[in-house]
């Protein structure tokens, strides 16, 4: 992978934050994290010049205020994100149909995994996929 690699992960659980960022810089060592703990939060993120546009954004489908479903148009509207690959990454694979998830633009939908090494694994597959 050339350069330095940014993630958003939107996740309502500091647990999860913490492993997902510790699984990812496995694979990834040099990759630059910022965390969002809901939909709204993420918006302004994406919205505020001191932040980056991420390459990749991973959220889990299932989060207070707002739903992957409501949140991801939101977050397309608050910045240029055609380049950006957007994962789900959910304890519990969402009940979406396959329209949804093209409308939505979303790369893949990941299950949040057992172990450190596995969610690693699967976090490499899914940016691999993704062409960067």
């Amino acid at each position: 992978m050339e350069g330095n690699v940014t993630c958003l992960l939107i996740d309502d659980d500091a647990d999860d934050q913490e492993l997902f960022q510790y699984a990812l810089k496995q694979v990834f060592p040099d990759v630059n994290c910022t965390f969002a703990s809901s939909g709204p939060e993420a918006v302004n993120i994406l919205k505020d010049d001191h932040y980056a546009i991420p390459d990749y954004i991973f959220m889990d489908w299932h989060m207070p205020y707002m739903d992957a479903n409501e949140c991801i148009p939101l977050l397309r509207n608050a910045a240029e994100l055609e380049e950006t690959s957007i994962f789900i990454l959910s304890g519990i694979e969402p009940l979406i149909t396959q329209e949804t998830i093209n409308d939505l633009g979303i790369k893949r939908i990941l299950k949040k995994q057992p172990s450190i090494e596995s969610l690693s694994d699967e976090l490499f597959k899914a940016i691999k996929e993704a062409g960067q």
